[in-house]
């Protein structure tokens, strides 16, 4: 087992090799430094020759029991706090992207304005011109 954070190795077992039924455990206090990280489990047969193969069986991920109504509500609090911080969060990037949007409309208007005015601009040096052609 590794952690997905650095890649560190915080859990090894190595089979034997011998084609024969294996089962490997870690203990709760072995892995109590890596409860609420994020951990992966890598499998690897480093058997040489025109074949191989391994196989796994009955994983057992242990649920964190909770031996007082306090602790329960404490956790319950912790997801209910995490979540609204993200949704905050996204509720802050919504507010920006309307800003940001008002924003490009605002910009919009003024180059239709300034578009219109050139147009009008263009126009009168036109008129200026035929009537200095017709001269």
């Amino acid at each position: 087992m590794r952690t997905t954070e650095d890649g560190a190795r915080v859990a090894v077992a190595t089979a034997d090799n011998e084609h024969e039924w294996q089962q490997d455990t870690w203990t709760a206090a072995e892995l109590a430094p890596y409860v609420g990280k994020e951990v992966t489990l890598d499998l690897h047969d480093t058997r040489h020759g025109a074949w191989g193969w391994f196989s796994v069986d009955d994983f057992k991920v242990p649920v964190r029991n909770f031996t007082a109504p306090d602790q329960l509500l404490e956790a319950m609090l912790f997801e209910r706090r995490r979540f609204g911080e993200e949704r905050a969060s996204l509720e802050a990037t919504r507010s920006t992207l309307e800003a940001t949007r008002s924003s490009l409309e605002a910009a919009q208007s003024s180059l239709e304005e300034a578009r219109s005015s050139l147009e009008a601009e263009r126009s009168s040096l036109e008129a200026e011109k035929a009537a200095s052609d017709q001269r």
